[in-house]
């Protein structure tokens, strides 16, 4: 045993230094040289009512990293119909990894089975799709018309013996699974009789209707099972298919350290491959790693290999003959060295209002507190009684399963939920079978992936200037996280002009000036085209059958219809003018006076170029250099002193809107520059004593239209259309008629939360309405500060009584 292991770790470092030297090494590089992504869309919930919106985030994985992917920006993400066909698709921008969105299901859709559908343009250089797709239902208005489809329950039984094949004369790995007519594993057992009804072998499945037993057959003999359900039903199923020659492989892979795998011939096989070369070779995502070996007197050949020169997650073992040609083919999971998972802790702090007060970390005894990344994650909160969440896969799964299957698998996600001995076992009986990989070796030899797609960032602005001026340079207006920024585009000789990674929302108005002869902003000729790769329009026959998944059915209470699910109609509130006096001046309202040297000094009255240079007050604040002007992690507006030795925690200065104190700064980038009449940056908080420690900014918005001001007829305008980013919305909660219902108890979203970022070890808090729900759940998924995967389900007693 101790010379198999060797001989494992010398071959390892053979190959690894002898690709060119081996033709099945070299091929399968050079298949998997480009890297891979995958994708995984947390969905807030499977079941949605007409009226609600589907909020989704995003994220992308790079397989040759094991890490987030940051090569791509642009996510299309859309609903496709029971057959696959697109209804609508969005164009998502993706940050660090991860892109947040919104669909609104409007009253065209009917009550049925849908789709969503995730993919990025690189995807499309594989033939083996990556993109995500999950089932999702809707209910309409329609949905007490809809009568459900009645089917008289049958049931597929299939054996799957462990490598692909069966032999005769040695002791099989024989797997089974059973089905019913909606896909779902039904529990059964049996026995297996031979042509004399001698029982041979007997079996049991688990919940998901797989199991597996030893079984010996002979030469020339039939053989049959017969098996019986749960519900007492019996059928008879034969055998079929057995061969009398070849190899198999039979795998142990429930040890904690090892794994043991034992290649078997019979003897009539054995006397025509004695001293023919094979291979075990253990492979995945472009990575391998060979052992040749020999049939010789035995007919056996066992090996043991430690778990830690295994691949973390799924591994592929596949033998050869001496042509390099698959014979047996086993995929299993390593779960060695066990990952000390990141466990996401949530404690509700108070109640107060109408609304909830919750406390969320992080906690993983691996990760240093002095990480300074962050953990990404997004959760779903929905009441505990709640049948509408029903993904397949959680984050786990659609990356560390999904990629390397070919087959529909039912509830996936049990499998990483929590790791037993129970979901240990379950999840070897999958792979065992599930056959060979998605991976096919035909594909492998002959069909290496050309890169024709590229990583998508943005789109590309291709356009043509048509002036009688030779314009060598136009200015565009880009818009940034905070306000807009001057771009230049070179213009070629030929007039025309290209602006690739660019990054504009969907029907946004892009501005394009070039400068006249006496510097100022002028408005050219020219037409201009966004360019977005074409989109698939469909899903494949393949990935509607990976992915037919079979949701939770929970019917409406009998006497309530969808109709009654939300109000009708938001109310509307008159429009209430107020009408003032403005005092004459307001630089002195404040006690200051225009000709004092500090104020004069600071303050800035907006004329028709600062209107023009600076589109919002919050351009013109960063572009003053005082201060810094940064965006916050969730849409809002940091503004902080450049000083470190300030006197109290608080680093941002004092902010005035016409004498009125804000605290809220990400308004600033909703105020257009030609609307402030002047505006004062102070770093030394000049006037306001204590209260100024940090500085101090007043502005002063304008009572009258600045003369002749209009910076619209200094530029082009052309609209992207649909070629733009969709701006995903702030989530909104529903306007459900009672939070008591039965409807809102099993259909109702409380929140959902997109992008939580959180420091290692460092509390953060939100807030969630309260719907008076005794019990939440709180469905996590994203990545930690190191990224590793975080899949969990936290349930929440709430106290609505709760106080400081």
């Amino acid at each position: 045993m101790k010379y198999c292991i060797y001989l494992f770790l010398t071959c390892v470092t053979f190959s690894l230094y002898s690709q060119e030297e081996k033709s099945i090494q070299k091929a399968y590089l050079n298949y998997f040289e480009l890297p891979r992504e995958t994708l995984y869309t947390h969905l807030n919930k499977t079941t949605f009512i007409v009226g609600e919106e589907v909020w989704f985030k995003t994220y992308v994985h790079e397989r040759h990293s094991n890490l987030p992917s940051k090569a791509t920006t642009n996510i299309n993400v859309g609903i496709y119909d029971d057959h696959g066909n697109l209804i609508e698709n969005k164009l998502w921008l993706a940050n660090n990894g991860g892109a947040n969105g919104n669909i609104l299901i409007d009253s065209t859709y009917t009550t049925g089975d849908y789709f969503i559908k995730a993919s990025t343009n690189w995807m499309k250089n594989f033939q083996e799709s990556d993109a995500f797709v999950q089932k999702i239902r809707i209910i309409a208005g329609d949905y007490d018309d809809i009568k459900p489809e009645v089917k008289t329950n049958t049931y597929d039984f299939q054996f799957l013996p462990e490598g692909g094949h069966l032999l005769t004369g040695i002791n099989n790995t024989l797997g089974f699974k059973v089905i019913d007519t909606h896909g779902k594993g039904v529990y059964a057992s049996g026995s297996i009789y031979d042509e004399n009804n001698e029982e041979v072998a007997t079996f049991k499945s688990n919940t998901f209707g797989i199991g597996k037993c030893l079984f010996k057959p002979s030469s020339g003999k039939n053989y049959t099972a017969k098996i019986e359900l749960k519900n007492g039903y019996v059928f008879t199923k034969a055998i079929e298919d057995i061969k009398d020659y070849g190899i198999n492989i039979s795998v142990n892979n429930l040890l904690p350290e090892k794994v043991y795998i034992n290649i078997q011939t019979n003897e009539q096989t054995l006397h025509t491959i004695k001293g023919k070369e094979y291979k075990l070779v253990l492979h995945k995502n472009g990575m391998m790693k060979s052992i040749p070996f020999l049939f010789e007197s035995s007919t056996t050949k066992p090996f043991i290999i430690s778990k830690s020169d295994l691949f973390k997650g799924i591994n592929i073992f596949t033998v050869f003959d001496n042509n390099d040609k698959p014979l047996v083919e086993r995929l299993i999971y390593n779960t060695n060295p066990i990952i000390n998972k990141t466990k996401v802790i949530v404690n509700q702090t108070k109640s107060e209002n109408d609304s909830l007060y919750f406390s969320i970390y992080t906690l993983n005894k691996n990760i240093p507190n002095e990480n300074k990344a962050l953990n990404n994650i997004s959760i779903s909160i929905l009441p505990e009684t709640s049948v509408a969440y029903d993904p397949d896969h959680n984050i786990i799964s659609a990356n560390e399963l999904k990629p390397y299957l070919k087959g529909y698998v039912e509830k996936p996600g049990y499998y990483f939920a929590d790791t037993t001995s129970k979901t240990t076992y379950d999840l070897d009986l999958l792979l065992l079978t599930q056959g060979w990989s998605r991976y096919n070796w035909n594909s492998v030899f002959n069909n290496v992936p050309e890169k024709r797609f590229e990583f998508e960032n943005g789109v590309t602005l291709t356009g043509k200037v048509n002036f009688d001026v030779k314009i060598n340079r136009l200015k565009l207006q880009e818009p940034e996280l905070i306000g807009y920024r001057w771009f230049d585009i070179d213009v070629k000789n030929d007039n025309t002009f290209e602006v690739k990674n660019y990054f504009p929302l969907k029907d946004e108005i892009i501005r394009i000036a070039y400068i006249d002869k006496e510097s100022e902003l002028a408005k050219p000729k020219l037409y201009i085209n966004c360019k977005l790769s074409p989109l698939d329009d469909l899903i494949s026959k393949t990935d509607l059958i990976r992915n037919n998944s079979i949701l939770l059915d929970t019917p409406l209470p009998e006497d309530v219809g969808s109709k009654d699910f939300f109000y009708d109609a938001e109310i509307e509130l008159d429009e209430v003018l107020i009408k003032g006096k403005a005092k004459e001046n307001r630089v002195e309202s404040i006690g200051m006076q225009i000709n004092n040297r500090t104020f004069k000094d600071n303050y800035t009255n907006i004329t028709i170029k600062e209107a023009t240079q600076f589109r919002t007050i919050a351009d013109l604040i960063r572009a003053d250099g005082k201060f810094n002007v940064t965006p916050t992690e969730f849409g809002g507006l940091r503004i902080t002193t450049l000083a470190r030795n300030t006197l109290n925690s608080n680093r941002s200065p004092a902010v005035f809107v016409d004498d009125v104190p804000i605290s809220d700064f990400s308004f600033l980038t909703s105020i257009n520059t030609a609307d402030v009449e002047g505006i004062l940056i102070d770093k030394n908080g000049f006037g306001l004593g204590m209260n100024g420690t940090n500085g101090v900014i007043r502005i002063y918005t304008r009572r009258t239209p600045l003369e002749e001001f209009n910076i619209e007829k200094s530029f082009a305008h052309i609209s992207t259309a649909n070629a733009g980013f969709t701006n995903p919305k702030t989530f909104y909660s529903p306007r459900y008629k009672s939070y008591q219902s039965k409807l809102f108890k099993e259909y109702g979203t409380i929140g959902w939360l997109p992008n939580v970022y959180l420091k290692h070890n460092v509390s953060g808090t939100f807030q969630l309405p309260n719907t008076n729900t005794d019990k939440i759940n709180l469905y996590i998924e994203g990545y930690d500060s190191i990224g590793n995967f975080i899949s969990q389900i936290v349930m929440l007693n709430i106290n609505t009584s709760k106080s400081n």
